[in-house]
């Protein structure tokens, strides 16, 4: 099974019977999986704890001694020190606010103590530990005991966005309501929170508003940040959903599954704030469309069990009983965060920045300018025939050009606290610039900000915005928004109103006169939205093209064109290269006497661009280049093994066993000969291909046909 691949484990019902259920939790602990509650098929509330051992694959029912809690569903399950501490939930139609420790080594329930002010019985709410707090946030309720920000959903329920934090250590466990500061997410229920080191993530699902949005809070200053940044620089949108899960991994990843019309499974890295899809294979074992199941994560494998298999019609009661796992390819990239680093420790920098009217000084690297702008690009060729290390742009805002520099080295703008623009200015001074300075994708992210931003309350700055900048698209959807009877009336009547210019105001004042069927249809999707360059797209173009280029790297007489930057934000042993012995051309060498050349061109391609496109052969030799060329993890390795096991086939076997047998690779020395072994019915006549082989390989094959087929050697 590949490591992209879903796999279906052990059926609960082989061992145990009544798998089934939906609203559960599931946590890891110590080697094994940890069910608990839940809903089944007949509405009934369960209230047993299950126990999957990873290392047997096999399920049991636990017997459990002490005062065990009531059946529940909707509930929170967390993992402190030895204990499952269970909180909340609903017993029928009651919602509870009771709280439950059940330790693991004595398989034994007790009813925690706590002090007497707490939060109010809930259900489908959120619950995370960090250090010795475990912190609960939102759900459904029937009252409001204090001044709670609530979603009233009828004359009984409300939805919440109070925050709780309860001492694990103290006894009575001590409850505290936080007081949440920034930007809070909305009254939220059967959402999905994961916590990553002093931060807790949640994704709001069934709320009023910002259903897709991805709110972040630190818990040392217990501030809310909207990551609203993620999915416009993303470019996908990932929808809205309910009954999700959001889980974290140990190397700062979130992973989302479920709760929408799709069965995708997406990853958001923390530390290069964005979305992306998973790669998975289309398998039988792919799981179905759930919603209202639960996942727990252990190191980098992803367990995922039972929901609703109709996301969109809970009433149908199509329950899953299945678990399954899904393991993520590793390690994860640090291409963004290798060149975020090179930005902010400046070394190497060869360019300087002068900005403003002031001229502020920023220090660069010419040639990742040169290879994200081309505007850039020419300047700084113009700059070096008069034998100058700089650059003026003096009609552009210190504050705009920092965050221009942020998205050219790092493809993506974070959001600050302290900052002297509102995001929606922001966001049009970046339009602006993006578009001087031929920066594609900034355009593009910066028009998809502008587009989601019209409301009521932004619509005429907007509108004139794209009067002045004559964006159609931005034009036409504030125009769209106006020509709604509600939203016109409450624009109309606003002081705003009166900045929009003579030709604006007649145009929005012809609105209510046409025909909203003719004319209230999306406008025509621009391509700029949809077709853009990413930095990696630019990167893998300067090092095609060479241009700016500042150092030859040169291997075996085979020299190739490229940038000190690039190649020092990526591998240490360039850095140290260049610290020690500054030059303009550098010799590497490869594990191996028959390397072939394109292996120096597939590392500057992963240097480049953190993908490689090799043959098994060359993948072969790329095996242990992460360590020798000091990279910042053995993602090359990764994909260069992912190769050769994904194309390892009859076709090949040979150039790949000839390969490891040069760089010494024993292990895959015997992967290759068993494969010849298999089948050498259909290879027994290459007689050329054999003659060419050492005699230590064609042992070791005669060996390997002789021990597992009826074959002899003689036979050929």
């Amino acid at each position: 099974m590949s490591s992209n691949s879903w796999k279906l484990e052990k059926s609960l019902a082989e061992f145990i019977g009544q798998p089934k259920r939906m609203k559960h939790t599931l946590v890891y602990y110590s080697g094994s999986l940890f069910l608990y509650g839940g809903r089944n098929s007949r509405d009934e509330p369960l209230g047993d704890i299950l126990r999957y051992d990873l290392k047997d694959h096999s399920w049991q029912r636990v017997v459990c001694v002490g005062t065990a809690p009531c059946a529940r569903f909707e509930h929170t399950c967390v993992v402190f020190e030895k204990d499952l501490v269970i909180f909340g939930g609903k017993h029928d139609n009651r919602q509870l606010n009771d709280l439950f420790k059940y330790h693991i080594p004595k398989a034994q329930w007790s009813c925690a103590e706590t002090t007497k002010e707490a939060p109010g019985p809930r259900c489908a709410h959120n619950a995370a530990v960090v250090d010795c707090f475990m912190y609960i946030l939102g759900g459904f309720g029937h009252h409001v005991q204090r001044a709670y920000d609530v979603d009233q959903i009828d004359s009984k329920q409300v939805r919440l966005n109070d925050m709780w934090r309860l001492s694990l250590k103290d006894r009575p466990h001590k409850w505290t309501r936080v007081h949440q500061k920034g930007c809070k997410p909305p009254p939220n229920c059967n959402s999905s929170m994961a916590v990553n080191e002093s931060h807790l993530y949640l994704l709001p699902g069934a709320a009023a508003e910002n259903a897709y949005e991805l709110f972040g809070f630190n818990v040392l200053d217990e501030c809310w940040t909207k990551l609203m940044y993620s999915s416009i620089f993303s470019h996908l949108v990932i929808g809205k959903r309910v009954g999700h899960s959001l889980t974290a991994s140990d190397d700062s990843q979130l992973f989302l599954f479920g709760g929408g019309d799709d069965n995708n499974l997406y990853r958001f890295d923390i530390n290069d704030p964005h979305w992306s899809v998973v790669s998975t294979e289309d398998n039988a074992t792919r799981p179905a469309e759930v919603a209202y199941h639960s996942s727990a994560m252990h190191k980098n494998t992803l367990y995922v069990y039972g929901g609703v298999e109709s996301p969109n019609d809970v009433d149908s009661q199509r329950l899953s009983g299945g678990l399954y796992s899904i393991t993520i390819p590793g390690p994860k990239s640090t291409f963004i965060t290798d060149m975020k680093n090179l930005w902010e420790s400046k070394n190497f920098i060869d360019i300087t920045c002068k900005v403003g009217p002031k001229k502020i000084l920023f220090e660069c690297h010419s040639s990742i300018l040169v290879g994200r702008s081309s505007v850039l690009s020419e300047m700084i060729l113009s700059a070096r025939e008069k034998n100058q290390n700089y650059i003026e742009l003096p009609d552009i805002e210190r504050a705009v050009f920092d965050k221009i520099l942020q998205f050219i080295y790092t493809d993506t703008v974070t959001p600050e606290k302290e900052f002297e623009f509102d995001d929606l200015e922001l966001f049009m001074k970046l339009y602006i610039q993006a578009t001087r300075f031929n920066l594609s994708k900034l355009k593009s992210c910066s028009l998809k900000y502008l587009i989601s931003s019209v409301n009521a309350n932004r619509v005429v700055s907007l509108l004139t915005f794209a009067d002045e900048n004559e964006i159609e698209y931005l034009r036409d959807s504030c125009m769209n928004f106006l020509r709604r009877s509600n939203n016109y009336k409450e624009v109309i009547v606003r002081p705003q109103i009166e900045t929009l210019s003579k030709s604006l105001l007649l145009q929005v004042a012809r609105l209510p006169a046409e025909s909203s069927d003719e004319h209230d249809t999306p406008p025509k999707h621009p391509e700029l939205l949809t077709e853009f360059c990413s930095i990696k797209d630019d990167f893998s173009k300067l090092l095609e093209t060479g241009q700016g280029s500042d150092v030859k790297v040169t291997f075996n007489n085979y020299t190739v064109k490229a940038h000190k930057a690039v190649l020092c934000a990526r591998a240490e042993y360039f850095t140290a290269n260049f610290r020690s012995f500054p030059s303009e051309e550098i010799m590497v060498t490869f594990k191996g006497e028959n390397t072939p050349p394109d292996v120096l061109m597939q590392l500057l391609k992963f240097l480049y661009t953190d993908a490689i496109d090799a043959t098994p052969q060359v993948a072969v030799y790329l095996l242990g280049a992460a360590e020798y060329f000091c990279l910042n993890n053995k993602r090359l390795d990764t994909l260069a093994w992912g190769i050769i096991e994904r194309n390892l086939e009859v076709n090949c076997v040979f150039d790949v066993m000839l390969a490891a047998h040069d760089v010494l690779d024993q292990a895959l020395i015997n992967k290759c000969v068993f494969i010849i072994a298999k089948n050498y019915h259909q290879i027994k006549e290459r007689r050329n291909v054999f003659m060419q082989l050492p005699k230590t390989l064609l042992i070791s094959i005669m060996e390997c046909v002789n021990e597992h087929t009826t074959i002899t050697w003689r036979d050929s």
